[in-house]
């Protein structure tokens, strides 16, 4: 019975931790792809472009904006202003 309450408490403080708030190297790494150096109007110049598999030869193991090890896909965006990926 124990151990079905500290999972559970464990499930739910990991559901919590999520977020999808950008962290501090996303900031930064939009930033300076970027024309704009505020944030909010600088995440304004990207657009979805496509999605690229995992079984995909341009996959790439970690994501470039965040750093994060992908596993199922990537999603490729475009600077609308300066067309840089």
């Amino acid at each position: 019975m124990r151990q079905i309450i500290n999972k559970n408490a464990t499930e739910e403080k990991s559901q919590q931790e999520l977020s999808t708030v950008p962290g501090p190297l996303v900031i930064k790494v939009l930033i300076e792809n970027s024309l704009n150096d505020i944030f909010d109007e600088a995440k304004q110049e990207w657009e979805l472009v496509t999605n690229i598999p995992n079984d995909s030869d341009e996959f790439a193991e970690n994501c470039e904006l965040c750093n994060h090890r992908n596993y199922k896909e990537n999603w490729l965006i475009q600077n609308t202003n300066t067309k840089n990926f």
